[in-house]
């Protein structure tokens, strides 16, 4: 027997980021390449589970998420997930956002545990209870320390011993993006 989908979400435009606490039944979230193509999403779904979590594949990959844990789904790939009944806690950023601060191009299905889950789900739910009262002129400046904190976190857990790849994957996603933003220009050649 099939239960009716239910869901609860609070949302705040916050400059550039979306917030939203989200308590959702059990639910299949899919982003086929045929949905990716027309509805052209460019963003990034951080996803704090206060409870609950997921399985499924991104972009092929397996990925697991359990209460607790911090997910970041690249919302231009493909994704296949089954959620239990979850209680959330979500921003949804801007590539370009993160772009300036760390690699994107493999952030996809990425989950933060331990430590660096723990420091960034207590600065989502600190966020969320002053979200209300939040004065607009201030918004930029949450946005930006949001967006710093979560590439610290993500850049601690992903280098270890050796920054110097980190560094070079940066630099080499910076070139990436800025030949695709030129293509367009005759100067740009194969030579």
């Amino acid at each position: 027997c099939d239960l009716p989908f239910e869901a609860q979400v609070d949302v705040f435009h916050l400059d550039d980021l979306l917030f939203s606490r989200t308590a959702f039944g059990a639910q299949r979230f899919l982003r086929t390449p045929r949905l990716l193509r027309r509805d052209g999403l460019d963003h990034f779904l951080i996803q704090l589970y206060r409870s609950g979590g997921y399985r499924g594949e991104a972009d092929g990959r397996p990925v697991t998420l359990a209460a607790g844990e911090i997910s970041i789904i690249d919302l231009s790939k493909p994704l296949d997930t089954h959620a239990s009944v979850s209680d959330t806690v979500s921003l949804v950023a801007p590539r370009h956002l993160l772009d300036s601060l760390l690699p994107s191009d493999n952030l996809h299905g990425l989950v933060l545990r331990g430590t660096a889950a723990a420091i960034y789900a207590d600065h989502l739910l600190a966020l969320q209870h002053r979200l209300p009262t939040l004065p607009r002129c201030d918004a930029p400046i949450v946005v930006r320390a949001m967006a710093e904190l979560l590439a610290t976190l993500v850049r601690s857990g992903r280098c270890g011993n050796d920054t110097r790849n980190s560094r070079q994957e940066f630099a080499l996603t910076r070139a990436k993006r800025y030949i695709e933003h030129q293509l367009h220009r005759s100067w740009l050649t194969p030579e």
